[in-house]
C-alpha cells in the first residue's frame, strides 16, 4: 500500500508542477511590463499609488489578462494547493486563487477607470457570483478618487441588473449608482420605483433619495411614488421620501395632506424634516400657518 501512496503522491506532484509551468508559459511572456515588473507581479503587490500607476500605464494591454481573470473559476482542490504554495516565494508570485484573481482585477480595473470600459460585460457577469457581486458592483459604481459613478453611462444596463440581486448590500449601491449617474431617466426612473418596494430597508430608503437632477423631469410618476412611499414601515424610508418630495418643491403639492397628517404623530427628527418640506413645497400656505 505504501509504494502505491508513494507513486500516487508523486504523480499529483509531478501533475501540480505540470499546472504550474503551464501557467507560467502560457500567461507571462505575454503580459505588459512597467518598471521592469509584469502585470500579474504588480497585481500580487499591496494597493499603493504606484501600483495604480503602473496598472494606468499598461492601460489597455491589461485589459485582455484582467478580462480572462474575472473569468476564472474558483476550484476548491486546485485553490487550496495554490494557497498551501503561496508559503514559498519561488511560487507566490504566479500562482493565485480564483478569489485573489476577482479581487486584483477589480482593483486593477478601479485604477483604469474609463479605460477599463471594454471590461464591463465581464464586470456584470461577475453580479451573478454571490462571492463577487459585491467586488463587482463597487466597480461599476464608484471612483475610489471620488465618488462618482466610473462607468456610467456605458455600466447603466449592468447596474440595472444589480439593482435585482439576491445581496441587499449590491442593490444599495446600485440604486446610489443610478442615482449619481444622472444618464437615461426613461430607463433608470421606472427601476427606481421599482425598487421602493423592495424588501430591504436600505435599498428603499437609497431609492427614495434617489430621484433627484435630471430624473425630476419626470416628476409625474416620481412624486405619486414617493407619496405612497410614505406609508413605509420604515421610519428611515419614509423620512428619505420626505426629503426627496421637499427637493421637488411646488411639484410635491399633492404631498401636502399626507404630509399635514404624518406630522401629528411624527418623531422630532421626522417632523423636523416634514416641516421644512412642507416649507419649500408651499411657503406661502406655511407662512400663513405661523401667524395663526
Amino acid at each position: 500500500m505504501r509504494p502505491n501512496r508513494r507513486t500516487l503522491f508523486i504523480a499529483l506532484l509531478l501533475l501540480l508542477i505540470s499546472i504550474i509551468i503551464w501557467h507560467l508559459l502560457r500567461r507571462s511572456p505575454h503580459e505588459p511590463v512597467y518598471q521592469g515588473k509584469s502585470l500579474t507581479q504588480w497585481l500580487q503587490m499591496g494597493p499603493s499609488t504606484l501600483r495604480d500607476d503602473a496598472f494606468r500605464n499598461m492601460g489597455t494591454n491589461a485589459l485582455p489578462f484582467l478580462i480572462h481573470d474575472l473569468h476564472s473559476r474558483e476550484i476548491k482542490w486546485k485553490d487550496k494547493c495554490y494557497f498551501f504554495l503561496q508559503r514559498y516565494s519561488v511560487f507566490r508570485t504566479y500562482l493565485r486563487t480564483g478569489y485573489q484573481r476577482h479581487y486584483q482585477a477589480f482593483e486593477a480595473l478601479q485604477a483604469l477607470g474609463s479605460v477599463g470600459k471594454p471590461a464591463i460585460p465581464a464586470i456584470a457577469d461577475c453580479l451573478d457570483n454571490p462571492t463577487t457581486a459585491l467586488q463587482a458592483v463597487n466597480v461599476l459604481a464608484y471612483d475610489p478618487r471620488g465618488y462618482t459613478p466610473l462607468l456610467a453611462p456605458e455600466a447603466t444596463p449592468a447596474l440595472l441588473k444589480a439593482l435585482t440581486n439576491n445581496n441587499s448590500s449590491v442593490r444599495t449601491i446600485a440604486a446610489n449608482a443610478l442615482e449619481l449617474s444622472q444618464t437615461q431617466p426613461g430607463v433608470i426612473v421606472p427601476a427606481l420605483i421599482r425598487a421602493l418596494k423592495d424588501p430591504a430597508p436600505e435599498v428603499r430608503r437609497m431609492a427614495a433619495a434617489s430621484f433627484g437632477g435630471i430624473y425630476k423631469k419626470q416628476s409625474d410618476i416620481i412624486v405619486p411614488a414617493l407619496i405612497e412611499t410614505l406609508d413605509d414601515k420604515h421610519p428611515d424610508v419614509r423620512k428619505s421620501a420626505v426629503w426627496m418630495l421637499g427637493r421637488y418643491g411646488p411639484a410635491s403639492k399633492a404631498a401636502i395632506p399626507k404630509l399635514t397628517n404624518l406630522l401629528k404623530d411624527a418623531p422630532s427628527d421626522l417632523e423636523k424634516e416634514i416641516q421644512t418640506a412642507l416649507q419649500r413645497i408651499d411657503p406661502a400656505r406655511t407662512n400663513q400657518a405661523a401667524t395663526k
